[in-house]
């Protein structure tokens, strides 16, 4: 898995196969991390097909544009 974008407490990451996966990062308060998937874009989907569960537009559309650079 290459990552492609990490920040806003978001990594984006793409695999071999093209798909790119998207997860939220988040620390407890007794300091554990909290990894929670919130999506995933497989290659024969077009973003607008895609939901990435509780990410706010702006990540979002970072998320998409780190992908196309990435391609």
């Amino acid at each position: 898995m290459k990552t492609i974008l990490a920040e806003d407490g978001y990594i984006a990451q793409v695999s071999g196969d093209g798909t790119c996966v998207v997860h939220r990062i988040g620390e407890l308060p007794n300091g554990q991390v909290l990894n929670t998937h919130v999506g995933e874009k497989l290659p024969s989907q077009d973003w607008r097909e895609v939901r990435l569960m509780g990410c706010p537009h702006e990540v979002r559309m970072k998320i998409i544009q780190a992908w196309k650079d990435a391609q």
